[in-house]
Parts: C-alpha cells; sequence; structure tokens
C-alpha cells in the first residue's frame, strides 16, 4: 500500500462526487481516508487533512451541513498543526469552511473563515 493507492482513491471519490454519485464518491474518500490514517500512522499528517476537506464537500453534496464543517474544521486543525497557519491548505481549508457556511446562509462565519484565509494570504 502506498501513498499514491490513497491519491488514486481519492481523485476516483472526486470523479464519483462529480457525477453525482454521491455514494460512490464516500466509499472511495473513506477507502483514502482509512488507508492515509494507516500510512501516516494517525491523523497527523497534511494527507489526512486533504481526505477531511474531501468527506466535507460529499457531505455538503448530501446536505449534511453540520458534519460538512466538523470535517472541514478538523481539515484546518489538521493543517495547522502540520503545515502551519501560513500555508496554502490552511488557506484552502478556511475558503472550503466558508464556503460550507455560506451554503448554510451562515454568513457570520463564512466571512469570518474568508476574512482568516485574507489575512493569511496577504
Amino acid at each position: 500500500k502506498s501513498r499514491d493507492v490513497a491519491e488514486c482513491y481519492q481523485y476516483i471519490s472526486f470523479t464519483h462526487l462529480g457525477l453525482g454519485d454521491v455514494d460512490e464518491a464516500e466509499n472511495f474518500a473513506k477507502k483514502a481516508l482509512d488507508l492515509r490514517i494507516e500510512l501516516f500512522e494517525g491523523e497527523n499528517h497534511k494527507s489526512v487533512g486533504e481526505s477531511y476537506i474531501n468527506y466535507g464537500t460529499i457531505y455538503l453534496a448530501k446536505g449534511e451541513f453540520e458534519q460538512a464543517t466538523e470535517y472541514m474544521e478538523k481539515a484546518i486543525k489538521t493543517f495547522d498543526s502540520t503545515c502551519g497557519e501560513q500555508s496554502f491548505d490552511f488557506i484552502m481549508g478556511c475558503k472550503f469552511l466558508g464556503t460550507a457556511y455560506m451554503i448554510q446562509l451562515k454568513v457570520e462565519e463564512a466571512e469570518d473563515n474568508y476574512e482568516k484565509s485574507l489575512v493569511v494570504a496577504t
């Protein structure tokens, strides 16, 4: 098992999500996340954060907003601890979380996350 296999699972998940097959997207997202946690001996790795973003996106597509924001928040924490607040991944995590809040019409929370990503990016 390798990082490449986990990456392939992740991209297959993206493909199914793009095709509207949310259940199959979630199936491959789980494979990617489980393999990454195994490979990196826990959740504290950038790739695991990427899997959390994918899960968050899947839950948004399913209309399961609390779970979506939970996974986006986990991703941001993971990116903060592995890459730091100044990283591209952290910035993208804040943008994804902001979008998740916007979809829920939680404008203030969305704006907070967009502003956090802007501050870090500049």
